[in-house]
């Protein structure tokens, strides 16, 4: 079991997190979650326990602006929660291209299996949200939106997260002694 956590960083960004296993060439996507609170106690404390669930081995951190600051505060709440390796991420392709690239190949060849309990909560809109807005929130909806058009999402956060675990995840599994076929 990987996770990969998207920090939010300005304006309208979430706090990002999928969870997937690989099993057989297959790829699970057992959980898929945002936080919309930045860095606070609610968001550190709500992926420990997203990672204690799913029984993560790795999780792989993109490390784009905050020289390590996701991860250093994500720590503490690992050790206390559900202790598990964190390796940061970095990319420097442009995230449109990069998302549909690690994504279409798996869809492609129906590897791709969703959990319907990601369908049924990525359905559930925030409560603070309009119709309208809850929509670009939603992890499906980005899916079906995105386009080679950079920023041609307002929102890409959930979207990004599962991408980016898609597309680091035989990376992972080279780095890491860690069993990602179970």
């Amino acid at each position: 079991m990987v996770a990969y956590i998207d920090p939010s960083g300005k304006g309208v960004d979430e706090t990002a997190y999928s969870i997937v296993a690989h099993l057989n060439g297959n790829l699970f996507v057992l959980e898929v979650g945002s936080f919309c609170e930045g860095y606070t106690e609610t968001v550190l404390t709500g992926i420990a326990e997203a990672c204690k669930r799913n029984k993560v081995n790795l999780i792989l951190l993109e490390d784009q602006f905050g020289q390590g600051m996701m991860e250093s505060l994500l720590q503490p709440y690992l050790r206390k929660i559900y202790p598990c390796t964190i390796e940061t991420n970095r990319s420097n392709v442009q995230k449109e291209r990069r998302i549909i690239n690690a994504l279409e190949p798996v869809m492609n060849q129906h590897r791709l299996i969703i959990n319907r309990s990601v369908i049924e909560n990525d359905a559930k809109p925030r409560d603070e949200d309009s119709v309208d807005k809850a929509l670009g929130y939603q992890l499906f909806h980005q899916m079906t939106h995105i386009t080679v058009d950079r920023n041609c999402l307002q929102n890409d956060d959930r979207l990004d997260s599962l991408a980016c675990l898609l597309y680091t995840s035989d990376a992972a599994d080279e780095r890491s002694s860690v069993d990602l076929g179970g």
